[in-house]
């Protein structure tokens, strides 16, 4: 097999994140797992992830420091192979109402 790859998978807290991290694992790769907000207790099954290796960081892709933590992630793990940017969310309304 080659070498690991490093994946950054955004928005893997649950859904299709926390799928693809859960295959990039069981594949033998490195996963640095991404959440918004604060991680909670027993919501989701995190200890899933972190049993199969995956290593979980608090990453809101939309505040401010984003650049920074990423270059810290960088800087302790040498590298990001693969980025999965699945974090997102949804407006609802129709198009007059949105901003």
């Amino acid at each position: 097999m080659t070498q690991p790859q490093v994946w950054l998978i955004t928005g893997a807290s649950r859904g299709l994140g926390f799928d693809i991290a859960k295959i990039a694992l069981k594949t033998g790769h490195k996963v640095i797992a991404c959440y918004r907000g604060e991680k909670p207790g027993n919501t989701y099954n995190w200890d899933e992830l972190e049993a199969l290796g995956g290593i979980w960081t608090q990453l809101d892709v939309s505040s401010d420091d984003t650049e920074l933590k990423v270059k810290a992630l960088v800087a302790e793990h040498g590298r990001i192979d693969v980025l999965v940017n699945n974090a997102g969310y949804a407006i609802l309304g129709s198009i007059e109402d949105v901003p």
